[in-house]
């Protein structure tokens, strides 16, 4: 009896969860948000993804579901162990963590709430992000036009830079053209569709810019090299306040807690990214620390343009390598912006590497004679190998909500393998 109980709620509730939950979803979902929830979740046992609509009250940030007749109902046991869930509570969604509380016989779902990091398809997009994500197609158009009025195409734009410099600035214009510049007006669009990967997306563009343009404005040797790039000073002050207000807009969007692989064992191997790039740094810069310690000219590109040469080692040394080691600090003892701190910098030191390649190849193309192929063939293999991480770390954001990714330990997947490789009949919808 109990068997055809349940299998009468599980039908009804279909029924009724076909017709609510468009509703939900839809701008009169705000009204009727206030008091129905739309829950997804993962089944612990089929690994199926499933979406039911119930009440619930709130107790400060606290979500609380009670189950009525819980005998006849299977999807709260879910939950007897904390288990990831996305809760739409009034048009806003939440991704959080949820668990069963018993108080006698009544059995309750509890869940602390977390803004969600995704939005789904279609629902309510804020003015902030609004504002991000058409800050974000401008920053590409920006550095598009930058790129394309430098010595890369039109030389509108005349750098006081020494010959090796200029050959630099072709390569560094390239990648901004064929790869900062689509990835942020990728995340442009993201934004404004409210998907989740949008504001987090848009950190390794604007920071890619905010670390760039000031060179492009400082570097230069205005005492002794011709050219007319202090003519684009308003347009490059532009650039660098759009980048740097994007960042910290994008950063203040993005809940870190909620940036997936949410495992402590993902935060220790990003920490331990972060601290190897930090290294790499550190390492790239201590024979150009030690020659101008010592008095003698650190190498060719110091010579050919000081104070861009100076300028990079200060960015790099005085807010990079800070930055990462702090990040790697947070994530090691679970503050929740470490996670933000690694989609910044890993993204960020993607696309500074790949640019770092380009520049070595244009010298090599270029015949500059500071050029070196070792050097082009090591900065292009750790381009490469970041590129690769960063499209790794990034992947996840594109997945369904609560969806594990490949490669984590987190005992729900280990479950639902160890049940599909048992042979035992699929249990009732859970």
């Amino acid at each position: 009896m109990a068997s055809v109980r349940a299998r009468k709620f599980s039908l009804t509730n279909d029924v009724v969860n076909r017709l609510v939950i468009p509703v939900l979803n839809s701008r009169a979902g705000q009204r009727l948000g206030r008091r129905l929830a739309v829950v997804e979740y993962l089944g612990r046992r089929s690994g199926q993804r499933h979406q039911l609509v119930t009440q619930y009250v709130t107790d400060g940030q606290i979500v609380r579901i009670k189950v009525g007749m819980a005998g006849s109902k299977t999807w709260w046991r879910n939950f007897q162990e904390p288990h990831r869930v996305r809760l739409r509570l009034a048009g806003v969604d939440y991704d959080t963590s949820a668990h069963v509380v018993r108080a006698g016989d009544q059995v309750s779902v509890e869940a602390e709430l977390e803004r969600s990091m995704a939005t789904p398809s279609g629902s309510l997009v804020t003015r902030r992000q609004r504002r991000i994500g058409w800050g974000l197609l401008a920053l590409a158009a920006g550095l598009a036009a930058n790129s394309l009025l430098g010595p890369l195409a039109l030389g509108v734009i005349e750098y006081r830079y020494g010959a090796s410099m200029i050959n630099q600035a072709i390569g560094l214009d390239s990648v901004a053209l064929f790869l900062v510049a689509p990835v942020s007006a990728l995340a442009g669009a993201l934004t404004l569709s409210g998907h989740r990967a949008g504001p987090v997306l848009g950190l390794a563009p604007a920071a890619f810019a905010a670390y760039m343009v000031p060179q492009y404005v400082i570097g230069p040797e205005y005492a002794r090299l011709p050219g007319n790039n202090e003519r684009f000073f308003p347009f490059h002050l532009a650039l660098f306040i759009l980048s740097t207000g994007l960042l910290l807009a994008a950063w203040a969007t993005t809940d870190g807690r909620a940036l997936p692989p949410i495992s402590r064992d993902s935060d220790r191997r990003r920490a331990w990214v972060l601290v190897g790039v930090a290294a790499f740094i550190l390492v790239r810069w201590l024979p150009a620390l030690a020659g101008l310690l010592t008095g003698a000219p650190p190498d060719a590109a110091y010579r050919d343009n000081p104070t861009s040469y100076l300028l990079i080692a200060l960015l790099d040394l005085g807010l990079v390598v800070p930055a990462a080691l702090v990040s790697a600090r947070a994530l090691r003892r679970g503050v929740g912006w470490g996670r933000k701190g690694a989609y910044a910098v890993i993204g960020w030191f993607a696309t500074v590497l790949t640019s770092v390649a380009a520049m070595s190849v244009t010298m090599q193309v270029r015949g500059d004679p500071n050029a070196s192929p070792a050097t082009a063939a090591a900065f292009g293999v750790a381009a490469m190998v970041f590129i690769g991480g960063a499209a790794l770390l990034y992947r996840p954001l594109f997945r369904v909500p609560g969806v594990p990714a490949r490669g984590t330990n987190e005992p729900d997947l280990q479950r639902r393998r160890a049940w599909r490789t048992s042979g035992a009949p699929e249990p009732m919808p859970d």
